[in-house]
């Protein structure tokens, strides 16, 4: 239980620090895809997290989500109705305390490491998170 605390107190800190930075000197440009990395030039994405938000909360939601097989044929994507067969859960307080933009969304973390945003209200994928290995 320490060990976990330590972990999202650890998150907590580098989410804080980021926030800022990347309102910094940024200047505007066509929005990449959702699903990867950002540019450079684009650090933020559809709802607002910059892409190391995005991995900080892809790598904390991966720590503790259970995670879900893809059904047969699915791809997921921004604006797809989620499927009945996934379940998805409310983030963590933890998580939504400090990077406010996801706090109205619940999550799905799938078997092969991609992290779904939904919407609660009509159950659409708003973002998807590819878990990556690197920061």
């Amino acid at each position: 239980m320490t060990r976990i605390r330590f972990g999202f107190a650890l998150i907590t800190a580098a989410l804080l620090s980021f926030p800022a930075a990347a309102q910094q000197g940024q200047g505007s440009g066509a929005a990449g895809p959702a699903t990867t990395g950002m540019s450079k030039r684009d650090e933020r994405d559809p709802i607002g997290l910059t892409s190391t938000q995005r991995q900080m909360i892809a790598w904390s939601i991966a720590g503790v989500a259970e995670k879900q097989a893809s059904p047969q044929g699915f791809q997921p994507k921004a604006g797809a109705k989620l499927p009945d067969q996934l379940k998805s859960a409310r983030i963590p307080s933890t998580i939504d305390q400090v990077a406010d933009p996801v706090r109205n969304y619940e999550y799905v973390m799938l078997e092969d490491q991609n992290l779904l945003l939904v919407s609660p209200q009509d159950g659409t994928i708003a973002d998807v998170i590819h878990l990556d290995r690197r920061l």
